[in-house]
């Protein structure tokens, strides 16, 4: 079994759990190190501006929080949740950048952990259905053969498509943590990973089983 990992939200107790936008004075809009410039696949050949991400006042600091102007390709987490990670399993095609998060006027460090090659290797295609996806809605099915197929495809057409429901060669799977990307399932942590995090009680932690 492997889970989607993703940063909680306990509305009812302490709002969302990070900001929306990076600070007021944030200077690097424009600048060649922008947060902007971030993308979902490949090494980042830059060094990105993470000088801060505002956590909002009604919230409170976890051990993973997200804010929207920075890509959804990476995991923002504390460092007691990254020194965990790095216990396991982890590919080694991964970048790790300090990220200078703001609460109340005080400064807290958190980290930008990224797997920038993700892999299509694991998903099984010859047991999944494949439709057309045009605002969530599920339409014609695809015919996929197998992940060249798939990979030839552009990128536009590759996220037009949404399975069915994922199926993954588990047995080939060696990593506790790896980023998926297509179809939207982001980072999977496998059940022993995800039993260790749930024991060791890490704040705003949430997952969403995938298959």
């Amino acid at each position: 079994m492997f889970y989607k990992i993703i940063p909680g939200f306990i509305n009812k107790t302490v709002g969302n759990i990070a900001s929306d936008a990076m600070t007021p004075d944030y200077k690097g809009y424009n600048s060649d190190n922008s947060v902007y410039r971030l993308t979902s696949i490949g090494e980042i050949q830059f060094s990105p501006d993470f000088n801060s991400v505002q956590i909002l006042s009604k919230a409170r600091p976890m051990d993973i929080i997200r804010s929207v102007p920075i890509a959804t390709s990476a995991l923002i987490i504390s460092d007691r949740l990254l020194d965990f990670i790095l216990q396991f399993n982890v590919p080694s095609q991964r970048q790790i950048f300090d990220v200078n998060a703001l609460y109340k006027g005080k400064s807290l460090k958190y980290n930008y952990f990224y797997l920038y090659q993700p892999t299509t290797d694991f998903i099984d295609f010859q047991s999944m259905r494949f439709f057309e996806s045009k605002f969530g809605e599920l339409g014609s099915e695809v015919s996929l053969d197998g992940v060249n197929q798939f990979n030839a495809l552009d990128e536009k057409t590759k996220w037009s498509i949404k399975p069915e429901k994922l199926i993954l060669k588990e047995r080939e799977i060696q990593y506790d943590i790896f980023n998926l990307h297509w179809f939207g399932f982001g980072y999977l942590v496998s059940e022993r990973m995800k039993k260790a995090m749930e024991k060791e009680r890490f704040d705003g932690l949430a997952f969403e089983s995938v298959c």
